[in-house]
């Protein structure tokens, strides 16, 4: 402690942790698994780590990797934008209906432009598709470049690595057809 004349002070621990440092948390863990890190005490940790701290070679040179061509999509057809949306259908949230419930509906998002080229009303049903198989949703305006479709990438009716492929894939965008039954 320094106070506010800048002067040391040291002081004795006040309250004793309860909590493990996260050196008992890993050699509980490697004990669990029959393994040993070899660092028991904290001395053995100091001994491990402080060589790297006295390293200074110099840094490996950077290679930059050559852009790759942007995907172009033909008539009909749209690049796919995606992302994970703050609550979708992951796993870790089954069993929580009531958090399930707070997400929001998924959509696809396109402009208007888009929308309009493929015959697909804002509010009207719009499918994604390619030979993997199809996503079916809600079509909305969103201000996105022409030829692009975004989707949630895991929700309730959009699973796109599933249905689609992943971002950048070139999908057909096309009004939904209803299923005579």
């Amino acid at each position: 402690f320094i106070n506010w004349e800048g002067r040391l002070r040291p002081f004795g621990q006040a309250r004793s942790a309860t909590s493990l440092t996260d050196r008992d948390v890993l050699v509980r863990l490697t004990e669990e698994f029959d393994t040993d890190l070899g660092i028991t005490t904290l001395a053995d940790l100091y001994e491990e780590v402080n060589p790297l701290m006295e390293w200074d070679a110099a840094p490996q040179g950077f290679t930059p990797v050559p852009a790759q061509v942007p995907v172009t999509a033909g008539k009909g057809e749209v690049v796919l934008a995606s992302h994970k949306p703050m609550i979708d259908a992951g796993r870790l949230q089954d069993g929580a209906p009531w958090l399930a419930g707070s997400a929001r509906c998924p959509i696809l998002l396109a402009s208007a432009a888009t929308l309009a080229a493929a015959g697909i009303a804002p509010g009207a049903d719009a499918t994604l598709e390619t030979e993997r198989g199809r996503v079916t949703l809600p079509a909305a305006i969103a201000d996105l470049p022409d030829c692009v479709a975004w989707v949630p990438e895991c929700s309730t009716g959009s699973v796109i690595h599933d249905n689609l492929g992943g971002v950048g894939t070139v999908v057909t965008l096309r009004p939904s057809q209803e299923v005579a039954r």
